[in-house]
């Protein structure tokens, strides 16, 4: 899964951002036919960004899908005492 992501995350969106110009590929051309044909300021403005927010994305995303099943199950457990902190009290059956 990491190499997949990766490979969409920096791979892709270098190649589709880059300019090739000295292999003489057309502007349209989805590969190489970008307008950045170094790292310069305007493309890390860009591109840069696109990377970050997507990296930040795939970091944070798990951890809040954690937190958010814990929060779920405690609100299950909660509402299963009737609502109150006694752990004794149960609705289940042994």
């Amino acid at each position: 899964m990491w190499v997949v992501v990766f490979f969409n995350t920096g791979i892709v969106l270098y190649l589709v951002n880059a300019s090739f110009k000295k292999l003489n590929l057309d502007e349209d051309d989805l590969i190489g036919g970008g307008k950045y044909p170094d790292f310069t300021g305007a493309w890390y403005t860009e591109v840069g960004a696109t990377i970050f927010i997507t990296t930040f994305i795939a970091a944070t995303s798990s951890s809040i899908a954690n937190v958010g099943s814990m929060a779920v199950k405690i609100a299950l457990r909660y509402r299963d005492r009737g609502f109150t902190k006694d752990k004794k009290r149960t609705k289940k059956l042994l």
